[in-house]
């Protein structure tokens, strides 16, 4: 095994035990002992609970475009110290991530080098949760924001307002102007740690009657 790979793996254990505690129950992607179908059971009842009450439900299905290549390091570098890991894990970890360079490879020639100054490496062990990381920091600045919205669901917890599958996202709203509102604040948040929002791939759907 390449001693990168050996240096990353042992790098995996302490990372991933800081950062795995401050995930929520909203993500399921990337996490052990969480099953994606839980979410979409979970959803199935949201459907099933507003329908009952005749409350307009609005879900907006979003994907972040190449999410792995955006991460900003910088913004990387600051939700880790504020997550808690060690300044001495943020140092090592950047050392991993700073001078690389990429080249293109054709069938015939290859690209000249240039940098690489974003992302998270494809294929490392760390690269789930560096992800996973970043993006619940930009959500939960979200939900700061859009702290009014959100659906009740007498369980104790706090209002339902998203089900995140790894880099997908369901946004569950009670009208298409909630909807836009929490859409324009999440690629606020977003926007501030280096992801992207797929627009080609944004879907909404509703229980509400719309006009033909």
């Amino acid at each position: 095994m390449h001693p990168l790979r050996i240096h990353e793996y042992m790098l995996q254990g302490p990372v991933e035990h800081v950062l795995e505690s401050q995930q929520p129950e909203e993500q399921h992607g990337f996490r052990s002992n969480r099953r994606l179908e839980e979410h979409l059971l979970t959803a199935a009842l949201v459907i099933e609970k507003t329908l009952a009450a005749n409350v307009p439900l609005w879900i907006v299905r979003l994907e972040l475009s190449k999410a792995f290549d955006r991460v900003s390091w910088a913004a990387l570098r600051e939700v880790l110290r504020q997550l808690g890991v060690s300044d001495h894990l943020i140092w090592t970890l950047h050392r991993l991530y700073r001078d690389q360079e990429g080249q293109i490879l054709g069938d015939w020639a290859r690209s000249q080098a240039f940098p690489i100054n974003a992302g998270v490496r494809q294929g490392c062990v760390l690269s789930p949760v560096l992800f996973t990381a970043v993006l619940e920091w930009a959500m939960r600045a979200w939900k700061v924001r859009i702290s009014h919205f959100g659906f009740d669901l007498g369980d104790g917890l706090r209002p339902l307002i998203d089900l995140r599958f790894a880099d997908d996202i369901l946004s569950f709203a009670k009208s298409a102007g909630e909807a836009k509102l929490q859409l324009d604040a999440l690629v606020d948040e977003l926007a501030k740690v280096g992801l992207v929002l797929n627009a080609a791939k944004t879907v909404v759907m509703t229980t509400e009657a719309q006009p033909p």
